[in-house]
């Protein structure tokens, strides 16, 4: 099922600025110039398929890290992935969206608007967590002290550091491939789920960015309707990166 329309190209980017940055609302799209050169002419959006699962995993690691791919901070793929993305995909794959074209999937959109989601993430996430110490004390990390550290950091920092959630609202997550940010992708994806979430009746919902800009992070959003609902620092990327924060970004009135 095509949800959005097939877009042409779009010469100009959709963001004020070629950069964005990584996170849970959408993982920056750009910490490099969009190659406009190299876009297709057109991509559709369209809902999930299981049969996506693979590619949408593999867009979550390659841009997690602020854009760039998780690997440096956590060298488990598939638990990374199970903990971040397939909550979405195994219990609310109704509010998933993914953009394609000719070369495959480019990016993809994953939500979810009921309250008990939460739960049944928290469920989920604690299981594989579970999972990543019984690595840990198996000696499956013990060449990348680095996945040791975040691990620690999940089971310590994480809750506190990250910003508060409206409550009653319904949240998204979204990822662009590396060549299509900056682009009408993400925003296509934005607006095959706004186009859903209107005909619930809901009027609300909310993505969380992690981001060492969070100033720039306010201004682009806040072109389509997003304002800060709160913001915090974060230590996830440290040593790496310092000074870096987790936002909410809520947006009401669709």
């Amino acid at each position: 099922m095509i949800i959005v329309p097939i877009q042409k190209r779009n010469r100009e980017p959709v963001y004020p600025e070629d950069r964005t940055e990584s996170g849970s609302l959408c993982v920056d799209l750009a910490r490099e110039k969009s190659s406009l050169s190299r876009m297709p002419a057109s991509f559709r959006v369209r809902l999930y398929r299981e049969k996506d699962r693979l590619a949408v995993q593999t867009i979550c690691c390659d841009n997690a890290f602020l854009g760039q791919q998780i690997d440096t901070i956590f060298c488990d793929r598939k638990l990374f992935s199970a903990m971040f993305v397939d909550p979405y995909l195994d219990h609310a794959s109704e509010w998933a969206f993914v953009a394609e074209n000719e070369s495959g999937i480019i990016g993809y959109l994953t939500g979810a608007v009921s309250a008990r989601f939460l739960n049944v993430q928290i469920l989920s996430c604690s299981s594989v967590a579970a999972k990543m110490v019984a690595n840990m004390w198996a000696g499956k990390y013990r060449q990348h002290n680095r996945s040791r550290q975040f691990i620690r950091w999940l089971l310590t920092h994480a809750a506190f550091e990250r910003a508060r959630r409206p409550s009653c609202a319904a949240h998204l997550h979204f990822n662009v491939v590396r060549g299509y940010r900056g682009t009408s992708v993400a925003y296509s994806l934005w607006r095959a789920f706004e186009n859903k979430l209107n005909a619930t009746g809901r009027r609300r919902y909310f993505g969380e960015i992690v981001s060492d800009r969070p100033k720039i992070i306010e201004r682009a959003y806040g072109r389509f309707g997003f304002s800060v609902y709160d913001c915090r620092p974060t230590s996830i990327f440290e040593p790496e990166h310092h000074d870096v924060w987790s936002i909410c970004m809520v947006k009401t009135d669709l």
